[in-house]
């Protein structure tokens, strides 16, 4: 009998389409895709590994027929599926990778399926099973381990740590707006500006800043000047206290997005477009940071990512950070931790799950509008909540109101750190 002789009831020839693991995480770094720096920075929260494999994966194994290399394969339909909602939240568009091509001699049945991984973990647990620690370096793989265990607990800490900060901006939003709960004994109404900021930077060259969006609102507009008045319980009457701008920017008119991003910038839908001067455009910033009358009070940074916008400013020429005591309320982090998902979700897709119509969404000015529409939505739909009974949170919400109860966790629920004695107890015991 031959080397490629089939054995009894088995078939060559694997079908179907797949990626290996390792070249669907390195899709960002593909020449083929041309990413630039910037845009590698923000695919990361999809590539990098706890993000990665915070979705469900199918994972199946293939051994080559020298048994020297185990290969580590995704469905390429599923591959496809999360490159479409990446575009989808970012607007990029990238390439599949190299499909993986099996040897003509190979069995059907050296493909099988390890199972379905939702976390870095499982994925590890079932690479794992295939190749299986060597129990002979038992000092090694209690190390290992422990190492493994570790990072479990800091990971668990930082996404309950995530978590409660994302929370907390929505108590502070609620606070600041002037909706927290009359028993909230740390609400003191203090005099705040709103100021919601998105940028759009060429596709290409993110240095060169097209436009800004800026859309502001002035608590004094919601209580009046004295601060002692109410203010508007629903969404339509505090839309119309705000002020929504939107900035071209000349030097770089003639440059045009479209390729990777769409380009709306002719299609803003709430007033007319401001030209502005690169020389002229930091102080036009920074008047846009103070209050209309000149007023005092507090000042709030508001943006989708607002770090990311808040680094855009400072290319422009205005840092926003001069201001003394500058709040920031990330709406990507707030919906994040409301819903406590894994990834932040993009505008688009925010605004679909608060019920806002956006239009020609990257425009900046109105990506701003939306930006602090969702935080409106937000700070009236959902009311985090100190250890309350959701039935014994006063005052009960108006007909027109609606109130969705948010618990933050308890700092009990924090695992502890592994106990370092007992790590040492194990591995002085194998030494002897």
């Amino acid at each position: 009998m031959s080397d490629y002789d089939d054995g009894p009831g088995r078939t060559r020839g694997i079908q179907g389409s797949y990626a290996t693991v390792q070249n669907t995480r390195k899709i960002p770094y593909l020449k083929t895709n041309r990413i630039n720096a910037a845009d590698r920075a923000m695919l990361s929260k999809f590539f990098d590994k706890q993000p990665f494999f915070a979705r469900s994966w199918d994972i199946y194994h293939f051994e080559d027929t020298d048994n020297t290399k185990d290969f580590f394969l995704l469905p390429m339909a599923q591959v496809e599926q999360f490159l479409w909602m990446i575009e989808e939240e970012t607007g990029v568009v990238l390439k599949k990778p190299v499909q993986f091509n099996f040897p003509e001699e190979a069995y059907t049945d050296e493909l099988s399926l390890l199972g379905t991984s939702t976390t870095e973990f499982e994925y590890d647990d079932l690479v794992a099973s295939i190749n299986p620690p060597d129990y002979e370096n038992t000092k090694g793989t209690i190390k290992s381990m422990t190492t493994k265990t570790n990072k479990a607990y800091k990971a668990e800490r930082k996404r309950l740590t995530s978590l409660v900060h994302g929370l907390q901006q929505v108590v502070l939003a609620r606070r600041w707006l002037g909706f927290a709960d009359a028993q909230d004994p740390e609400q003191v109404r203090l005099r705040t500006l709103f100021v919601c900021v998105d940028v759009e930077s060429h596709e290409v060259n993110h240095s060169a800043i097209l436009e800004v969006g800026v859309t502001r609102l002035d608590t004094a507009e919601l209580w009046g000047e004295d601060g002692n008045g109410e203010p508007p319980q629903s969404f339509e009457e505090l839309m119309k206290k705000v002020e929504v701008r939107h900035f071209r920017v000349k030097e770089n008119r003639f440059l045009k997005n479209g390729r990777f991003v769409a380009d709306c910038a002719d299609k803003f839908c709430f007033g007319k477009t401001e030209w502005v001067g690169l020389q002229e455009a930091p102080a036009v910033m920074a008047q846009l940071f103070r209050f209309p009358d000149g007023g005092s009070g507090r000042v709030v940074f508001v943006g989708h990512d607002a770090g990311t916008d808040k680094q855009y400013l400072k290319k422009l020429g205005y840092n926003p950070d001069n201001i003394n005591g500058l709040e920031m309320l990330d709406t990507a982090k707030m919906w994040k931790a409301i819903k406590q998902e894994a990834n932040p979700k993009g505008l688009g897709g925010l605004c679909k799950e608060l019920d806002i119509t956006a239009w020609h969404l990257h425009n900046a000015g109105n990506d701003a509008a939306y930006t602090f529409q969702c935080l409106l939505k937000m700070a009236l739909d959902y009311c985090p909540d100190r250890g309350q009974q959701p039935e014994t949170v006063q005052p009960p919400p108006t007909p027109e109101v609606k109130r969705i109860i948010v618990k933050l966790p308890d700092p009990s629920c924090y695992p502890p750190n592994p106990p370092k004695t007992a790590r040492c107890t194990v591995v002085l015991f194998l030494e002897r």
